[in-house]
């Protein structure tokens, strides 16, 4: 399995590369004490191998790490590390530098973080809400199903036709000839006692 890092990582500690050395002879026995060398490294698009700017140090029982430099993640894709001394088997293993941080709390495309809703994103949600045309909102497969009792429904009943037949409004779709959901119909209850209303005008 591939050791991960992100590119040019600036904590160092993040950037420790374990060396696991066994036996040269059984292939089985942890070597100690063969730290204080540079490992190898090889980085995508190399065609040689180089020494590593710094030395592996002791871990312990075998364990040795290398503390690699941001430069030498500074490049994308795979590495490898390898070590080798006259008691040890050659160690080698690969990783991979990545450009995303792997350390970053994960958020799911499309999703909002806590600070993505500052005003100027507010104001875009706000614009793409009251310019989206009622036909692009009725064929539309979010949300719950097309509706009378809804805001879409509501809407219609502002911008779209409407008519009175009898004691019955209808107020139709975008077409202004179909008048089911989020068309629908209304009844009415006339009073001959009530004013009778010439306009409407928004003060």
């Amino acid at each position: 399995m591939s050791r991960i890092y992100v590119q040019s990582e600036a904590t160092a500690i993040r950037r420790d590369f374990p060396i696991y050395l066994v036996n040269s002879s059984d292939g089985a026995t942890p070597v100690t004490s063969q730290g204080g060398s540079a490992p190898q490294l090889w980085v995508c698009g190399s065609t040689a191998w180089t020494n590593c700017n710094t030395n592996a140090v002791e871990i312990g029982t075998g364990f040795y790490s290398v503390r690699l430099t941001a430069g030498e993640l500074g490049t994308l894709g795979p590495f490898a590390v390898r070590y080798n001394t006259a008691a040890a088997l050659e160690f080698n293993m690969d990783g991979v530098v990545v450009a995303q941080n792997i350390y970053a709390p994960t958020v799911a495309v499309g999703c909002l973080t806590a600070t993505a809703i500052n005003s100027a994103f507010a104001n875009k949600i706000a614009d793409h809400t009251l310019r989206r045309t009622y036909a692009n909102a009725r064929q539309s497969s979010d949300g719950d199903a097309v509706a009378f009792r809804s805001l879409l429904g509501a809407l219609g009943k502002l911008v779209n036709r409407w008519a009175i037949a009898g004691t019955t409004l209808t107020v139709y779709q975008e077409d202004d000839a179909t008048s089911t959901a989020p068309g629908g119909t209304q009844t009415l209850t006339p009073s001959s006692a009530a004013p009778p209303i010439s306009s409407l005008d928004t003060d």
